[in-house]
């Protein structure tokens, strides 16, 4: 839909993974990442959240939200 940064702000990156869009975004950005995957990318589903224990460097938290309808106009 468009570069990560420009959607998601300073430090975000995204890559396809398996098939979906994985986007990485810094702590303090979590709720406006979220924010725009539901009204950008029209993801209205939130599936899971969880924490994955990365040793030497932390926590990196993951959530999966899904679009299960038709992308918002503009968003495709």
């Amino acid at each position: 839909p468009g570069p990560a940064e420009e959607l998601f702000g300073a430090g975000a990156s995204a890559e396809d993974s398996y098939g979906l869009l994985t986007v990485d975004v810094p702590p303090a950005a979590w709720l406006t990442a979220l924010e725009t995957a539901r009204t950008a990318l029209g993801c209205t589903y939130f599936d899971w959240l969880s924490a994955v224990d990365e040793p030497g460097t932390g926590f990196r938290v993951c959530a999966h939200v899904v679009a299960l309808g038709p992308l918002p106009a503009g968003a495709a």
